[in-house]
């Protein structure tokens, strides 16, 4: 599986963690309904990662199962060998579409938490231009204090640098060299890393008297 646990040493929350744990904002607050749909990210991610992995396994199982080929049928033969096939397929694509995925969901997602937070911070503008949006909203959210100057170490390894080589990968269909990136993604740092960065936001938007 792509998820795994991690172990946070902050005596607050101090134990053994999943992303499911992990809060971005308050409900109710200003920014509820992007908890809501970061718990929805959360909860799709873990389930797609959960199925394919219970269907890979479940494969494994029976083909483990199954007796010698000289003892098997035609029948069971031929069910035997489209078992394996399947089976590659899904090692295949959990190789990189399952990841591949899951990130760019998170990167969308990221996207949009982002527009939501900056149109809290200046909710009379200037408005969100349609290109070089993400490269606005960042800057504007630096000008207000809200957004530091550099971005937390995390973030930027398990998260940001890997943004464009991915997305590009998957939108040319170099999938190959995708799958040669995504080697280098750990999901589960990279939604730690993304609730760090809106972490760091919160504490800012708190020290100015919004409450998120």
């Amino acid at each position: 599986m792509h998820f795994q646990p991690f172990h946070s040493d902050v005596p607050e929350i101090k134990g053994e963690w999943t992303i499911d744990d992990l809060v971005l904002f308050n409900i109710p607050g200003p920014l509820e309904q992007v908890e809501r749909r970061w718990t929805a990210v959360k909860k799709y991610s873990l389930m797609v990662d959960e199925i394919h992995d219970r269907t890979i396994q479940a494969i494994k199982e029976h083909l483990e199962a199954l007796p010698s080929d000289k003892l098997l049928s035609e029948d069971a033969l031929e069910f035997a060998s489209l078992a394996e096939m399947e089976l590659d397929a899904l090692s295949d694509s959990n190789s990189y579409l399952v990841k591949s995925t899951v990130f760019l969901l998170l990167v969308s997602f990221t996207e949009y938490a982002n527009k939501e937070v900056y149109k809290l911070v200046r909710p009379h503008g200037p408005a969100i231009p349609e290109k070089s949006a993400v490269s606005f909203i960042r800057n504007g959210l630096r000008e207000e204090g809200i957004l530091e100057a550099d971005d937390p170490a995390s973030y930027t390894e398990h998260f940001f640098n890997h943004i464009q080589p991915v997305r590009n990968n998957f939108a040319h269909g170099d999938w190959a060299q995708l799958a040669k990136t995504l080697n280098q993604v750990d999901l589960t740092k990279s939604f730690q890393a993304v609730h760090e960065y809106f972490g760091s936001m919160k504490a800012n938007l708190s020290r100015r008297g919004v409450e998120v």
